[in-house]
Formats: C-alpha cells, sequence, structure tokens
C-alpha cells in the first residue's frame, strides 16, 4: 500500500519495504541450512577487557564454539593473538631469583572478501519496469534456492579453509581473491591441516608436520601414497586402513594429547565434534566390536544402534556429524602434490563423483576455524540489457574462513607453528554406489 511502482523501494512515506525483508530472509534462510553456521548458530567471539599502561583495552577471549566468528573493522582484518605461558625453574631460598625468557606470542589474521553469486540471466522482458518487477516476483518464489546456493558455498569455503587453511576469496588469486600467505607458505599456496594422521595395521600414525608448506604437503602427500613410517596402505584392507572402532579409540585418545578444548553444539558440551565422511560411518557399522557393543547396551530395537546409527554418533562424549559434501573433498596424490577434491579454482558441484578411496575424518576443537564477515546480510542487484532488453541478478555478501592455525612473528631464532584446536585423520574406504 502506498507503492505506485517497483522503483525506489521504500523511498516514499508509508512505502512497504519490500526488497530488503526478502533479502535479509535469504541470509538467515542460507545460515539456516548450513552445516557450518548450525555449529556456530552466529555466535561471535566473545570479548574481555583489560587494564594496560592505564587504560581499558577489550580482547577476544573466544567461546566454546568450533567456529569463531568475528565482525571485521573497515580495512576486513582481524587480528587474534596466542600469549604462550611462562616457563622457568624456581630458585629456593637465598639462591638468586633466575631471570626467564621473554613474553612469546603467537598470531593470526584473518580476512573477510565480498562473494558474489553467478549472474542468473532473465531474459526477452520489454522495460526496466517489467523487469523490476518479475525480478523482485522471481526473488520470492527462488529465494531458497538463492538461500540453499549461498549456504553450500558458506560450507564449501569452510571445507577449503579446514583442508587447504583458508577459503577461495581468501588464498586464491583467481577472480578478485585475496591471495593471503598462511604461515609457511607463497602467496596464494595452500598448507594441509597440521596435525594429520593415517590409519595404518598398528593403529592412527601422525605425518610428521613442518613449518614449511611445501615440506608439509609433500609429507602428507607420500603417506597417502604409500611411502614412509606413517604410510596409509595403497590397498583397502579390512581392521587395517578402514574406519573402524578402534579408530575412534585412537581418535579418542588424539583428543587428549592434543588438550582439544571442549565444544558446545545445539546446547550441550562436547570433547570434540567430528565432522566424518559417510563412508567411514558404514565402515563402523560393518566393525564387529562397535555392534556387539550397541547390541548388549541397547537390546530395543527402534534404539539400538547397530541398525540406527547412519545420522550422527555420540562415542566417548565426541559428536560425529557424517557430512556428504566430505565426499567433495576425498584428496588424490601426484607425485608430491595433494589435491582435495577439484581443489581451489573448479566448482566442488561439477564433479559430485569423486572416485577417490581416502575418505577423512576432521575433528575440531574450540575456535578449529576462524570466520571473518563485514554484515551479515545479503546485498541483491539487477542489471538490465542494452536499451533494457533482459536482465541478470546477482547476490554477494561479505565472509572470510581461516583454519586457526598461530604463527610466531617475533624475533625469536626458531619460528614455532601451533594448532591446538584440530586433527584430520585419513583411512582409506572403498568407493560404492552413492561416490
Amino acid at each position: 500500500m502506498g507503492q505506485k511502482d517497483w522503483k525506489g523501494h521504500g523511498a516514499t512515506e508509508n512505502a512497504f519495504v519490500v526488497m530488503p525483508e526478502i533479502v535479509r530472509a535469504i541470509y538467515y534462510e542460507s545460515q539456516r541450512q548450513g552445516l557450518f553456521s548450525k555449529l556456530n548458530l552466529g555466535r561471535s567471539v566473545k570479548t574481555t577487557k583489560i587494564i594496560h599502561n592505564g587504560n581499558a583495552i577489550t580482547i577476544d577471549a573466544g567461546n566454546d564454539s568450533p567456529v569463531w566468528e568475528k565482525q571485521l573493522n573497515e580495512n576486513s582484518e582481524a587480528r587474534f593473538t596466542l600469549r604462550e605461558e611462562n616457563l622457568g625453574m624456581a630458585t629456593y631460598g637465598d639462591g638468586d631469583v633466575g631471570t626467564g625468557d621473554f613474553a612469546r606470542y603467537l598470531h593470526l589474521v584473518c580476512y573477510a572478501r565480498s562473494v558474489f553469486t553467478p549472474a542468473w540471466p532473465i531474459v526477452g522482458f520489454e522495460s526496466a519496469d517489467n523487469i523490476k518487477r518479475v525480478v523482485n516476483d522471481l526473488v520470492a518464489v527462488e529465494k531458497e534456492s538463492i538461500a540453499t546456493w549461498i549456504s553450500k558455498e558458506m560450507d564449501f569455503d569452510a571445507f577449503r579453509a579446514l583442508f587447504m587453511g583458508a577459503s577461495r576469496g581468501l588464498l586464491d588469486t583467481a577472480n578478485g581473491g585475496k591471495g593471503v600467505s598462511l604461515y609457511g607458505a607463497t602467496t596464494g599456496q595452500h598448507r594441509s591441516i597440521f596435525n594429520a594422521y593415517a590409519q595404518t595395521a598398528n593403529g592412527l600414525a601422525k605425518i610428521t608436520p613442518d613449518i614449511d608448506a611445501t615440506t608439509h604437503n609433500g609429507n602428507i602427500a607420500a603417506s597417502l601414497s604409500g611411502s614412509g613410517a606413517s604410510a596409509l596402505p595403497t590397498t583397502v584392507a579390512d581392521n587395517t586402513t578402514m574406519f573402524k572402532y578402534r579408530t575412534h579409540k585412537d581418535i579418542s585418545a588424539i583428543v587428549d594429547d592434543l588438550q582439544l578444548q571442549s565444544v558446545r553444539v545445539g546446547g550441550r558440551e562436547y570433547r570434540a565434534v567430528a565432522i566424518i565422511d559417510p563412508r567411514n560411518i558404514y565402515s563402523l557399522r560393518d566393525d564387529n566390536d562397535i555392534v556387539q557393543m550397541w547390541a548388549k547396551a541397547m537390546p530395543r530395537a527402534e534404539d539400538n544402534l547397530a541398525l540406527y546409527s547412519r545420522d550422527t554418533l555420540i562415542l566417548d562424549d565426541i559428536l560425529y556429524i557424517p557430512a556428504y559434501q566430505m565426499k567433495y573433498f576425498r584428496p588424490t596424490v601426484s607425485g608430491s602434490t595433494i589435491t582435495y577434491g577439484v581443489g581451489m579454482d573448479k566448482d566442488p558441484r561439477t564433479n559430485p563423483a569423486n572416485t577417490s578411496n581416502i575418505t577423512m575424518t576432521a575433528v575440531l576443537g574450540r575456535g578449529a576455524l576462524i570466520r571473518g564477515r563485514r554484515k551479515g546480510e545479503i546485498k541483491f542487484t539487477t542489471d538490465s540489457g542494452r536499451h533494457g532488453k533482459g536482465a541478470e541478478y546477482a547476490a554477494n555478501y561479505d565472509d572470510g574462513w581461516m583454519r586457526r592455525e598461530w604463527g610466531s612473528q617475533d624475533d625469536r631464532t626458531t619460528k614455532r607453528m601451533l594448532n591446538d584446536s584440530s586433527f584430520i585423520v585419513f583411512n582409506r574406504d572403498n568407493p560404492r554406489i552413492g561416490t
């Protein structure tokens, strides 16, 4: 009511603001659909105030989410600093007080980038007014499709950050990407997750990490191709390479060894959350050890996980979430190069039938991923063709994802790198129907 045409939405008095309401709904709909958005539930990092030189300074304190989300400033940059704990031995009695080492810090910088959807064309309309009218109706009808595309893209960027270090708009230099330099890497070079484990016949073996990204990626590539002490066997053999109950027990021990901080998902606290390839869940169900344990623990059929275990699982207070997106990123190896799915420069949706038989489980503690945002909204744009013929519509939002890995930036002679919030486990499984 009170709106005579589709020009200048909401500009006149008593005009009904159609477009902004629809656009905002698209953003929240996309957030509700995304896996990692659900893990975070839009919670920004908590802050606390400290007194420094008589001044109150606000610092980040994190939270209990697997994703630390922060609104960035006008420079699209957020800095996080970790002060390492004090070290040194005590002195006693009349002995001289020893001088300890200076305070040491580890750092992480997160960014955001404007992410644009493809421009979807509408052709054949006679005037700009008709285009605008039809486009508005189309947005209302296609809102769910737009939200689904955006939610998938957000999840893809989160997975890229988890496996390769940062989301595509930050790491890649193509198509307007920022081309950031991860710690120990060159501009735009991906680096695999620092804490990586391969399933061997004797349990999970840690793949030797390295600060230099080329060496680190090469170590993982060698392991996945069957070389070295921590090699993943090259053939699928039951009870040696597939995800079994013993794999979970090793994961549980690693969670303790790395001292992952507990996370809260859906109002409940867990020791960690594990994003797992569905193939691994199927392999787990084939393990007689856990089938017998479930059968004895839950005799009623409707409660027995031996029969109903396709969805989320809780084992030893670790939440396992099967994610179909994991199959898009199953890695392949060529020489010393490891590629996750189709890599950074292709749309994972163009290659859903990933035939790699290397499956992954990503275990996340508190703050495993860092997410930077500028505004929690979707901006919707239209563009008319020559002489008002046809139109294209697109949406864009501000977003950026990085894996939380600390690096030393001070003047210490030996550089240090630390990931105390996540690790990845590689298994081998036969691709079957649905891969």
